[in-house]
């Protein structure tokens, strides 16, 4: 989307300045409307031609526009304006790449925090310190612009165009992505991010950044910060996250995660979504609505929890992992458990299947309805119960022993794992034949239950029998 914006010019004449994307036009529509606004009021002076330098003389509560000349190069300082002024520096470069009314040359603007800049530019734009910042068309497709903003142009707003522009946002600040490429590296505290049309990229090292996905762009986000947020939208996100307590919402487009921070929270959209779960303490949450499965790669995370929705998904470990929690949805879960320790696996009401591999310390709880679950065993230790199904168990057996310990459950325990409960039922047995050969049928004597106590504790050290 593209329009024209008209801003007043010396003498009753105006400047034609064309922006591309729905941001750009928006914020210099305002710019326009303030400066027309001004014009009425009589309390707008316009210094045409600026090729940066002093100031004309302003009285408070005027507005200065300055209109660049199209000849400048270099450096250009704009001096900040007295208290009370509003200043504009109008960038009046036309569409494409300098050979219309544009410049080729590089030009350099260093600004001031209350200074708001608006307009093309030649093929390499450099902009410092400005307020607002608004990209016209004059920067074309392979044009570069690289804009700086401190703490001290807080609250400043952004809106980039279509050519190849760079965004260092140190302060506090909304920066609107445009159609081109743009990279966007946020250090401070309270931004705010929204991706445009193009491909974005940014680089958040803050506090409480925001980061919002776009239509048909992609998204790329490095994220080492602490508290921020990012929204996916209906493109391609793709999130890299080393910091801490994140979340990363999905969107109707697809959203992966490369996840090694600390608290982090990632909840799937409608859209496809892929999580490497190589944090610690982590969440996942698939979607309720979703028809895409939830991919999930434990990849060396740890006490990770994930949560799979409406359309179940798939969980495996690339390299390995332990102490995770996952939970098994409505849809159809299955699980390659190699790679894991002390991993807990909790069935829904969907299938389940679970191939334990060479899982150690494996716990898995059966789904509570459904069409049950699958279960392939493997080299390591693992507990399993089947949950409400209780003949919805199918075994794919190669483990060494099977335990059947109760009538209409089936339990399969390693020995390892259970072996100081089977040596205490062991001795419990031994002390019964103990008691029936030697107590009843050496001395002849029916002992009172607490002798018989006293006996087991002292010759036996233990009182204990199964299901105590």
């Amino acid at each position: 989307m593209s329009g024209t914006v008209t801003v007043p010019g010396v003498s009753g004449s105006t400047v034609a300045l064309s922006f591309v994307g729905t941001a750009n036009i928006g914020l210099a529509q305002q710019i326009a409307n303030a400066l027309a606004a001004a014009k009425t009021a009589g309390t707008l002076i316009v210094d045409e031609n600026y090729t940066g330098g002093a100031l004309p003389s302003v009285p408070a509560g005027d507005t200065l526009e300055l209109i660049l000349a199209t000849s400048v190069s270099g450096v250009v300082s704009v001096p900040a304006a007295p208290p009370g002024v509003s200043e504009v520096l109008v960038l009046p470069f036309g569409p494409g790449t300098g050979d219309e009314t544009g410049d080729p040359n590089a030009v350099t603007i260093s600004g001031s925090p209350a200074l708001t800049i608006m307009g093309g530019g030649p093929g390499s734009l450099t902009i410092q310190d400005p307020n607002s910042f608004v990209v016209g068309e004059g920067v074309g497709p392979t044009d570069s612009v690289t804009a700086t903003f401190t703490l001290a142009d807080s609250p400043y707003v952004v809106a980039m165009g279509q050519g190849f522009e760079t965004v260092f946002a140190q302060g506090t600040g909304t920066i609107n992505g445009g159609p081109g490429t743009d990279f966007i590296d946020v250090t401070g505290a309270s931004n705010t991010v929204f991706a445009g049309t193009g491909t974005t990229t940014v680089d958040t090292n803050s506090f409480k950044s925001d980061v919002v996905g776009g239509s048909a762009s992609v998204l790329s986000v490095l994220d080492t910060g602490f508290l921020d947020t990012v929204a996916a939208g209906s493109g391609t996100t793709n999130v890299t996250a080393s910091g801490s307590s994140l979340i990363a919402l999905g969107g109707s487009g697809s959203l992966s995660v490369d996840d090694k921070g600390v608290f982090d929270t990632i909840a799937a959209g409608t859209g496809s979504t892929a999580v490497t779960a190589g944090g610690v303490t982590g969440i996942v949450f698939g979607s309720p609505t979703s028809e895409n499965a939830l991919t999930v790669d434990g990849a060396g995370g740890f006490a990770d929890t994930v949560a799979y929705g409406g359309a179940g998904g798939v969980f495996s470990s690339s390299t390995p992992s332990s102490n995770d929690l996952l939970f098994a949805g409505v849809g159809s879960v299955s699980v390659d458990a190699s790679n894991t320790t002390w991993d807990t696996i909790v069935g829904g009401s969907g299938s389940l299947t679970v191939n334990a591999g060479s899982a150690s310390g494996l716990v898995v709880f059966g789904p509570v309805a459904g069409a049950g679950m699958d279960f392939i065993g493997g080299s390591g230790s693992a507990t399993v119960r089947p949950g409400g199904q209780r003949y919805g168990v199918r075994w794919f057996w190669t483990a060494q022993h099977l335990y059947w310990p109760q009538r209409n459950a089936f339990s399969l325990r390693w020995q390892r794992r259970y072996d100081a409960v089977w040596r205490c039922w062991r001795r419990h047995e031994l002390h019964r034949f103990h008691r029936q050969s030697v107590v009843r049928r050496g001395c002849g004597q029916r002992h009172s239950e607490r002798e018989r106590q006293q006996h087991r504790q002292r010759v036996l050290g233990c009182d204990r029998r199964p299901g105590r």
